[in-house]
This record gives C-alpha cells, sequence and structure tokens, in this order.
C-alpha cells in the first residue's frame, strides 16, 4: 500500500513568482539607492572627507583661496562646479552617481601635486542602509 499526500503549494508558488518579478526589475529600489548615493557624496563634500578626512590644502593654495573669496571655502570647493555636477542615475538592476568634469579623477585619486581627496567613496556606516533599501523592496 502507498500512501500520496498532495500539497497544494499554489500560494507559495505565487509568492516566489512575484519575487521573482520583483528581482528582474529592481527600478524603484535603485532609484531610492541613487538618491541616497548622491547624498552620501554630498555628505562627503561637506564633511571633507568620510570616513577620513582629506589632507589639508597647502598653505599656497589657502592664499590663492582666500584672496579669491575673501574667505576660505571648504576643500574641493572654489566655484562649486565639481559638487554640483555630481548627479545620480540607475537602471533595473543599477544604481549610481557620476560626474562629467574632467579633472573629477585628479582629485579623487590624486595627480602630481594634488593629494588624493576622494570624494566618490562609500563609507562602511552607510552599506546597510542600501541593503535596507533593497530589502524593504523585496518584501
Amino acid at each position: 500500500m502507498r500512501l500520496n499526500v498532495h500539497v497544494d503549494d499554489t500560494r507559495v508558488q505565487s509568492v516566489l513568482l512575484k519575487q521573482k518579478l520583483k528581482l528582474k526589475n529592481l527600478t524603484p529600489a535603485m532609484q531610492a539607492a541613487s538618491i541616497m548615493l548622491h547624498r552620501i557624496v554630498m555628505d562627503n563634500f561637506k564633511a571633507e572627507g568620510r570616513p577620513q578626512k582629506w589632507p589639508d590644502l597647502s598653505p599656497v593654495t589657502k592664499a590663492i583661496k582666500r584672496k579669491k573669496h575673501g574667505t576660505l571655502p571648504p576643500i574641493l570647493v572654489d566655484t562649486g562646479t565639481l559638487r554640483r555636477s555630481i548627479h545620480n542615475d540607475y537602471s533595473r538592476v543599477e544604481a549610481r552617481v557620476s560626474t562629467p568634469v574632467q579633472y573629477a579623477k585628479k582629485h579623487q585619486t590624486g595627480s602630481g601635486n594634488v593629494p588624493p581627496r576622494p570624494f566618490m567613496v562609500l563609507p562602511d556606516s552607510e552599506v546597510p542602509k542600501l541593503v535596507e533599501i533593497v530589502r524593504r523592496y523585496i518584501k
């Protein structure tokens, strides 16, 4: 004698299908994540480096900036072009921030007599917030 058990998994299949469809198109989560990434980069500018402070300006550069502006603006801010150029974008599977400014790489990685002042940095403390955005969307 054989015992047959039938399990109706219709609800489980329905939930799995919905999850599969959500994972194919993460656009809402990626949009929210890209907005958060933009805020993170702006916070990096405001803090003048995170998680580590950027190297200070040279005395010569400070003098030039004081003369030009009447006061000392934040590091990496002269005209504000670089900071204003940071923009966020997203797709159904990716969130990103970028800048078209040619001299951005020189500041990010350093070059010649310009020390690196990485502004496109994701501090470890911000990662759980990004994970939570995706987690909330999947739920």
